[in-house]
């Protein structure tokens, strides 16, 4: 899955947890979930764990608790990829 695939896939789980729907097209790599969604700290570990079950994978709580943009989400997705 290519890196735009993943943002893609990620950006449908971000939106149920906009509370301004107008925000949905200001999603970007570099959006803070905090500061630019406007995504409270409770929706983001529902997102993550949202994240998890997509993807059949863990994220810890030290990542977790780091989180902060959509390009970090990727990058997990992206580390987590079987190198070819």
């Amino acid at each position: 899955m290519s890196i735009e695939n993943s943002f893609q896939n990620v950006k449908k789980l971000i939106l149920p947890y906009l509370e301004d729907d107008s925000l949905a097209d200001s999603i970007e790599m570099d959006s803070d979930f905090i500061k630019d969604l406007k995504i409270n700290s409770v929706h983001i570990v529902d997102f993550v764990i949202d994240l998890e079950n997509a993807y059949d994978i863990v994220v810890d709580d030290d990542t977790l608790s780091k989180l902060s943009t959509v390009r970090e989400v990727i990058d997990i997705l992206e580390a987590r990829k079987p190198v070819i």
